[in-house]
């Protein structure tokens, strides 16, 4: 019996594409650019320092940019 797969439009492909790396973009922009009062006064601060903040963010960022590349190289 074949396989069938489940055919996705390439707009529907490029949502799927499109939000989990704009989440990961959105909260490391929220850890790198935001005052560290903010993260601690909503509670997502984890104990860390500014620094530490600053380094979650650009990280966050760099793996946003990974996915939308590797999903990218996948999806063609």
């Amino acid at each position: 019996m074949a396989k069938r797969r489940l055919k996705v439009k390439k707009d529907q492909n490029l949502f799927f594409r499109a939000v989990p790396t704009g989440i990961f973009v959105l909260v490391g922009l929220f850890y790198l650019l935001a005052p560290h009062e903010m993260h601690v006064g909503m509670g997502l601060d984890f104990k860390a320092s500014h620094a530490d903040h600053l380094v979650f963010g650009a990280i966050f960022i760099v793996m946003a940019g990974l996915m939308w590349h590797l999903n990218g190289k996948k999806s063609k």
